[in-house]
């Protein structure tokens, strides 16, 4: 459980947040591509176990977890702003929990 990102570059740009162990379910390990899990996924998984919301090999967990939800609509607001974004287009939203998507898109 040593996954960690802390974002050294970003210069805590628009948060100082960093993402720990804590923030995931679980990551991918280099070995054999299969999965560590510490926590109980928030989506139900593919046939074979594998994870559907990666983020740089790890599971992001959005049930349960406000900090999370937080600092990632904090972040798409702050990406939306900068960028001058009118609108996003969303693939594969199913690789997301359901309930954290919907309130992302609610707040837009």
């Amino acid at each position: 459980m040593y996954t960690s990102f802390t974002y050294p570059g970003r210069n805590n740009t628009y948060s100082n947040d960093q993402w720990h162990w804590g923030n995931f379910t679980a990551t991918q390990q280099a070995l054999n591509n299969g999965w560590y899990q510490w926590k109980a996924y928030d989506f139900q998984p593919y046939a074979n176990g594998d994870a559907y919301d990666n983020l740089l090999g790890s599971e992001i967990q959005y049930n349960n977890n406000p900090s999370n939800v937080n600092e990632t609509i904090g972040w798409g607001n702050w990406i939306t702003t900068k960028l001058s974004l009118d609108g996003y287009r969303l693939d594969a939203t199913k690789h997301m929990y359901t309930p954290f998507v919907n309130q992302w898109l609610g707040m837009r």
